[in-house]
């Protein structure tokens, strides 16, 4: 699943018409087929979405150590590379055309706290 077409195949039966399957694919995630997706570097899962979830924002937020989402090299392969592995950060900006900026790194931030 470190290849970005791989992950976005995982979505031909998505049921989940407000979110981009797309942007889901390019965000790390792949479908798990039972509601949920999954991130292909860190592991975490995601589902219940709501209209104006962010697949970026919501990945950073519950995943902010995940290596792909931190610009790592994580050995992910963009849509239209080469097939030559790239951190998050060196994939083409096109790929995140809907949300804007990929991620805005804070080096000492943490997810949310409910109160």
């Amino acid at each position: 699943m470190k290849r970005e077409a791989d992950r976005r195949k995982t979505f031909e039966k998505w049921p989940v018409t407000f979110i981009d399957k797309n942007h889901l694919a390019s965000a790390g995630f792949f479908f798990t087929k039972l509601s949920d997706v999954c991130c292909a570097f860190c592991g975490v899962q995601l589902g219940d979405w709501e209209k104006g979830d962010n697949p970026f924002k919501d990945h950073q937020r519950w995943s902010p150590s995940c290596g792909f989402i931190k610009g790592l090299f994580v050995g992910n392969i963009p849509i239209g590379s080469t097939d030559q592995p790239t951190t998050s950060s060196e994939q083409p900006t096109q790929s995140y055309d809907v949300y804007g900026p990929h991620v805005e790194l804070r080096p000492n931030s943490q997810p949310e706290r409910s109160k």
